[in-house]
């Protein structure tokens, strides 16, 4: 999540941070079975598919 900060609203890189997280969590979803992990990825991707919609061809 730290990486976040790196890559605030607007950076050229955080679409990729965002989907990189997701990824994360999705994963510790599998193997945790936490659904907040499932959530939170969700919502990541959502924020990432719309900056890629918005801003990268």
């Amino acid at each position: 999540r730290y990486v976040l900060q790196l890559h605030p609203t607007g950076h050229s890189s955080r679409a990729l941070s965002l989907h990189d997280l997701a990824q994360c969590l999705a994963e510790r979803f599998r193997q945790q079975s936490t659904v907040a992990d499932l959530d939170q990825a969700i919502r990541l991707e959502q924020e990432a598919l719309q900056l890629f919609v918005r801003g990268d061809p």
